[in-house]
């Protein structure tokens, strides 16, 4: 055994001065190099610079590793952390770290060795030892080496017992100042398993995923410690995952899978309630109030930790016909609620890497997705009697998957339209298994606005798209997005060059998808002749109304934005506003129907105009042999034209047009649809009445 002395200042202020120096001469380094390219001189001599400043850097990270060990090792049991010359005995066999990695090794052990005197004892107000652990928590959670060290000599049932120990300084019972010093404990012990998962190959993240679940619901009582607990420590285990987006995929899904192999016994033996936390949980003091609904339910918090890791999701769920039907359509989640599944599915079927690689795979998913979790009675419109015993719609249930199902939809938006306008949502499900991997695709080929195939397809059903549409209207942000999305999707489909052939189609066939969207926004998830008219109101109003009018709307109602906004709320402001500026209003419900057809028509022509001008495809725009305009604009069309320094004219733009007073905005709109209609605008390509037959044919038809 080799006793060895040190001195703390002199090595933490080593440290510091070689920092200080590698930065000084990395920066002149940075400037001699951009000079000697400038003047095209030879750079050469200075290419071992880096190398010697990395050196330097780890140099200085050794020094405060070392430091940082020999505190820790020298720590009293009072929690005071030792200053000047200090002592420390090298065990007969082993040899004083003479290099970064040994040392950072060392320093995660010892780590651990603290984390583990804490965890061992008891309750002890303002323990001197969490703020002990808190410090070295604070300097090194982020150095994937050190965490590595110490996750892995803590094992999965140190990290539970450990976030227990800690979760019980946060409570109500403690000391304002120790509360707050252990919530931030807390966070770093996530943080740090994070960094841990990220060092560690793929097999090992996934194995220590396991393990954790494993024990946090069936704790392994023959340990030899006693700082590994007995009981369920789910929610130890619900806040290592609770945002923890920093943890490799690899780790998730190991979560995941051992999640849904316990979850699948439970079912098999009747068990209801194996994943629930005890009544007193730390976690009611450190998770955000709109998030206990689901935080005691570790499936519902495993599946939220799904939504932040794409790659997990889709691995967890492709492939696999039970996880895809289970999870969706048949769990109870009486304790938790649809949020978490319907960010994993989300996540799995839109992340652009797995859409990317497995275009099918993601499909599937998202169909299995939306179908099943659509499909659940518990989710949609639900009705209640009315005083006079009558069934009266009363609201929607299932809000919560609104902003997944928003960004499924969006990211599938032509199998949405071949689902309404082509009616594919009516037929069978498609049953193929192209891929032969055991589960049906539920995938099919579609075409696009030119007919060009689009092979891999999902395959959504109608009732099931109903649905998620009118969820989608109840939800502002979700509501506005789909809106954004829609229109973006109509109008880059207008480019520069196109034929006549391929302009026409490609109006005609977004005008299908106007048409039914504004028809099941109404009517998808309400059962009220008032409450559709309200909806589809909105959505169509929507359409034309800026960004800039959307915020003044929300910021008069006291939010900041639209997602500041109720769902009745943001309903009755656009509604409203399309009754005051609309040109008629009448009662009739016929003539109420057609006024919103010609509304949402209108809005939508002169999204195809504006389109149409900045890919310089309207019939004004046309020139002759000479170059030469053949149907120039002029004063003719009032202010839905600018006029230019060269004395010709030019179309209002979106943005100015957006940014009129409203009583002449409306004026304006009449002029532009009248322009779209004609020879100079898309008359000149296609017979614009095909753009009212394709819209009405799912519109008036079906409203």
């Amino acid at each position: 055994m080799t006793e060895i002395k040190a001195n703390l200042d002199d090595l933490r202020a080593t440290a510091a001065s070689l920092k200080t120096t590698a930065t000084s001469v990395e920066d002149r380094y940075n400037d001699l190099y951009s000079t000697a390219k400038t003047l095209d001189l030879p750079r050469t001599h200075l290419l071992g610079l880096p190398g010697y400043v990395e050196s330097l850097r780890d140099e200085a990270s050794f020094l405060s590793a070392k430091a940082d060990w020999l505190e820790i090792v020298n720590t009293g049991d009072d929690g005071t952390a030792p200053t000047g010359t200090v002592t420390y005995e090298i065990p007969s066999g082993l040899k004083d770290p003479t290099n970064l990695a040994s040392m950072e090794h060392w320093l995660g052990q010892a780590i651990a060795d603290t984390a583990e005197d804490l965890t061992a004892s008891d309750y002890k107000e303002n323990d001197p030892r969490m703020e002990a652990l808190h410090r070295q928590m604070e300097r090194w959670k982020d150095d994937e080496n050190v965490m590595s060290s110490m996750y892995t000599d803590l094992g999965p049932e140190g990290v539970l017992a450990l976030t227990r120990a800690v979760g019980v300084h946060a409570t109500n019972q403690a000391s304002e100042e120790e509360s707050e010093t252990a919530k931030t404990l807390l966070t770093d012990i996530k943080g740090g398993l994070a960094a841990a998962t990220n060092s560690w190959p793929f097999s090992q993240a996934q194995e220590f995923g396991r393990r954790l679940v494993n024990s946090a619901r069936e704790p392994d009582q023959n340990e030899d410690s006693d700082i590994f607990g007995s009981t369920s420590q789910t929610d130890a285990l619900n806040w290592l995952l609770y945002n923890n987006t920093d943890a490799s995929n690899a780790f998730i899904l190991g979560v995941a899978e051992k999640m849904d192999e316990i979850q699948q016994q439970d079912n098999a033996q009747g068990i209801s309630d194996g994943w629930s936390c005890e009544p007193l949980s730390f976690l009611s003091s450190v998770v955000d109030e709109a998030d206990r609904i689901w935080m005691f339910d570790t499936p519902s918090v495993v599946l939220h930790a799904l939504g932040d890791h794409g790659q997990a999701a889709y691995q967890f769920f492709n492939g696999n016909e039970y996880r895809l039907t289970y999870w969706p359509a048949e769990h109870d989640y009486s304790n938790g609620d649809y949020s978490g599944i319907a960010a994993a599915l989300d996540a799995a079927s839109t992340t652009p890497a797995v859409m990317s690689n497995d275009p099918a795979g993601a499909g599937t998913i998202a169909s299995y997705g939306v179908n099943g979790l659509m499909g659940r009675d518990d989710i949609g419109p639900y009705l209640a009697k009315d005083p006079s015993g009558h069934f009266k719609f009363s609201g929607v249930q299932g809000t919560e998957t609104t902003s997944s199902m928003e960004h499924i939809l969006e990211n599938y938006l032509f199998s949405v339209r071949e689902s309404y306008v082509d009616d594919a949502g009516d037929k069978e499900t498609p049953k193929s298994d192209d891929d032969e991997d055991g589960v049906p695709d539920q995938l099919y080929t579609i075409y696009g606005p030119t007919g060009e195939a689009m092979p891999g397809a999902p395959w959504f059903g109608t009732d099931a798209l109903n649905k998620a549409l009118g969820l989608i209207s109840r939800d502002p942000q979700s509501m506005l997005n789909m809106r954004t999305s829609v229109s973006n999707t109509e109008t880059q489909g207008i480019t520069p060059g196109m034929n006549d052939e391929s302009l026409g189609s490609t109006i005609t066939y977004w005008a299908g998808v106007e048409g039914a969207l504004s028809n099941v926004i109404g009517t998808g998830a309400i059962d009220d002749a008032e409450a559709r008219d309200e909806c589809a109101r909105a959505w169509i109003e929507l359409g034309s109304t800026g960004a800039d009018q959307l915020t003044d709307m929300a910021q008069g109602k006291g939010a900041p934005n639209v997602a500041g906004l109720a769902a009745d709320e943001f309903i009755d402001l656009l509604s409203n506003k399309a009754k005051d500026s609309w040109a008629s209003n009448t009662s009739d419900e016929t003539k109420r129907q057609t006024e919103l057809a010609d509304q949402a028509l209108s809005d939508y022509r002169l999204r195809m105009l504006f389109a149409c001008d900045q890919a310089g495809m309207n019939g004004y725009q046309e020139r002759d042999a000479d170059g030469n305009l053949t149907q120039p604009l002029d004063e003719a069309s009032g202010a839905a034209v600018v006029e230019q320094s060269d004395g010709s004219y030019r179309l209002i733009t979106e943005d100015e047009f957006n940014a009129l007073p409203e009583d002449e905005r409306s004026t304006v709109a009449q002029t532009l649809n009248s322009l779209a209609n004609s020879p100079k605008g898309l008359g000149a390509h296609m017979l614009t009445s095909d753009i009212k037959d394709t819209f009405n044919t799912e519109f008036l038809e079906k409203f």
